[in-house]
């Protein structure tokens, strides 16, 4: 699944089916974000052949690699949040590794340089550990294809990491599937009785329905 939110949501849908078949204990679904399939492909790897895959950082000692580089990198910087630029440096980096991005060099002082210096610090780290983060070794995830390839449901695009996988394409969405509908309010408290509106009419139509509002502002 795409994000952690969707893996929550696949997680508590089959544990809601069970609980109202009656079910008092089930088997634990394998539903992971791209990262962390990647993550446990790896480090399998690694176990079966340590001569031609390096260690794996865990994600605990990649999470401090990356505080660290950011650190580093920002010295001197006017941030006021460093472990916030350290997860979206990650997410970054993760993203462009998933997506075949090369991240370039920009003038100095922008968030471009930044990023590519505290990539750079962040690899000179794995190296004394003689260890490997997941999403530097995304562009050999196509040596893991094979019978373990997973299930891809909820993208909205397949990253050509994963199509290399040869993993199932997401499913188109079914017939008759209702149109988007665009509403426009006269304020705020409008937009915030519109969505009440909505929520209702669906929960009325299916107690059961997950909804998910995304609400820009304060």
């Amino acid at each position: 699944m795409p994000t952690h939110a969707r893996v929550r949501a696949v997680q508590l849908a089959q544990a809601a089916m069970y609980l109202a078949q009656g079910a008092g204990i089930w088997p634990t679904p394998h539903v992971l974000t791209p990262t962390a399939w990647a993550r446990r492909a790896f480090e399998r790897a690694a176990e079966r052949d340590p001569g031609h895959w390096p260690r794996i950082l865990g994600a605990a000692e990649e999470w401090l690699l990356w505080r660290e580089a950011a650190q580093e990198a920002a010295r001197g910087l006017p941030i006021p949040d460093v472990e916030l630029l350290a997860e979206s440096l990650q997410r970054s980096d993760e993203r462009a590794a998933t997506y075949g991005l090369t991240p370039w060099t920009m003038q100095r002082g922008t968030e471009a340089e930044l990023h590519a210096q505290a990539r750079q610090l962040f690899a000179a780290r794995c190296r004394e550990r003689s260890a490997a983060s997941v999403s530097a070794l995304f562009p050999r995830l196509a040596a893991l294809a094979g019978s373990d390839a997973p299930l891809l449901r909820g993208f909205d695009s397949i990253a050509p990491a994963l199509a290399a996988l040869g993993s199932s394409p997401p499913r188109r969405a079914e017939e008759g599937a209702t149109a988007p509908r665009g509403l426009w309010t006269a304020d705020s408290q409008a937009q915030h009785e519109a969505i009440a509106a909505w929520c209702c009419e669906k929960l009325r139509a299916d107690p059961a329905a997950r909804l998910l509002v995304i609400l820009p502002g304060a």
